[in-house]
């Protein structure tokens, strides 16, 4: 059994181009708290660079959601779902998919959607698959849906260790959708880490960040760390696995 450190944020950076700063605390965090993998959300490529100028031991994967060359928008709305990884941990394919009804066509979304949504997933070395989405915001038949697609993606790889985690923007009281597909990847070999409190406490409290991981996982330790860089907590768990 090996310790893994994995982590889930949604950097937030509000659309605005990035003080050199955050960037570079959050290399800090990273490195303090020994994290190996770190699902992140809402991550443009530019904070993504200055962060990574801090981190040589680490690599990042993830596409933007409007595309590599969008002129228009540049960085301003144009975030990643950023999986940054330590070296060590050896990557066998990454790709980006599109949560909507055509997932290979860059900047396509589910009508209704605020803007196009992503999951970022890297399989690696050990059979280890990451998957780092974030849902829309504004309605939860548009989240439904992008769960009812981001299953149908993963239906022929439920049978391999993964790990699940993001931003679901899971405001609603309900949250049916939700609850429909925790059921489904517990059914799948995966267990539910409940971080028990909220993770985002602006204009309302809600447990917007959620993540799974293989049943046969160890959890040593979990916690939900407020940080500087975010509005969001960031969700970190220490587990012991067999699949690194």
């Amino acid at each position: 059994m090996k310790d893994l450190v994995i982590a889930s944020l949604n950097v937030k950076n509000r659309y605005f181009l990035v003080e050199d700063s955050l960037p570079h605390q959050l290399a800090h965090i990273i490195r303090d708290k020994d994290i190996d993998v770190l699902f992140t959300q809402e991550m443009t490529l530019d904070y993504r660079l200055k962060m990574l100028r801090s981190l040589s031991e680490y690599r990042a994967y993830g596409f933007p959601r409007y595309g590599q060359t969008n002129s228009f928008l540049k960085d301003r709305g144009n975030e990643t779902c950023s999986l940054i990884l330590k070296k060590e941990h050896k990557y066998v394919k990454a790709r980006t998919k599109w949560l909507s009804e055509t997932p290979d066509e860059v900047g396509s979304k589910v009508f209704w959607s605020w803007c196009p949504r992503i999951a970022s997933i890297v399989d690696l070395e050990s059979g280890l698959k990451l998957v780092n989405l974030h849902l829309d915001n504004l309605f939860s038949f548009v989240r439904a849906r992008q769960l009812e697609i981001l299953s149908s993606l993963l239906a022929e790889d439920m049978d391999r260790p993964m790990v699940i985690a993001g931003d679901f923007n899971t405001m609603d009281k309900k949250k049916k959708y939700f609850e429909a597909f925790k059921e489904r990847m517990l059914e799948n070999g995966l267990q539910y880490v409940d971080f028990g409190d909220n993770t985002y406490e602006h204009f309302g409290a809600f447990k917007l960040d959620h993540m799974f991981i293989p049943k046969d996982w160890e959890i040593t330790g979990k916690s939900l760390e407020e940080v500087p860089v975010s509005d969001h907590k960031m969700l970190v768990l220490r587990t012991k696995t067999p699949t690194v």
